[in-house]
């Protein structure tokens, strides 16, 4: 009975958060209750992205270290799109796509990189955004 309920609840967890993604993706800003706006209601309601795109290509020991793996699970948490991959030459590539402050962030969080890397330099370029991108993955 106890594994039946602890799988319910890891499920539970697991829609949530993916109901809660989907929620913030959402543009509120065309929405009327009565004749008004509702972003005329205040700050309750997401302002509308300003979406961006970059190339981050980092350098040091990012490579053997778990820094593509630490990569991923940061950009899920932050509904990040986009990929990251190893270069033949030792550095990691990463695309990422997100709203210009969460890119902000994301940008400093690789520059700490996990316990076991040591990020060297992040040579960071910006690009065109992509549409098509829904999810961020490892590529090999």
């Amino acid at each position: 009975m106890m594994v039946a309920t602890s799988h319910r609840s890891a499920l539970l967890s697991c829609y949530n958060r993916r109901v809660s993604k989907e929620l913030r993706r959402l543009d509120f800003s065309g929405l009327r209750c009565h004749g008004a706006r509702l972003t005329d209601f205040g700050s309750d309601f997401p302002e509308p992205l300003e979406l961006r795109a970059c190339v981050l290509v980092v350098s040091g020991r990012v490579q053997g270290v778990g820094f593509r793996w630490f990569t991923e699970r940061e950009a899920e948490r932050r509904d990040i799109r986009g990929f990251v991959r190893n270069l033949e030459d030792g550095r990691v590539e990463i695309l990422a796509q997100a709203d210009a402050s969460i890119l902000e962030e994301f940008c400093e969080c690789i520059r700490r990189g996990p316990a076991a890397s040591r990020v060297e330099r992040v040579e960071t370029r910006s690009v065109e955004v992509d549409p098509g991108l829904s999810s961020f993955r490892i590529r090999a």
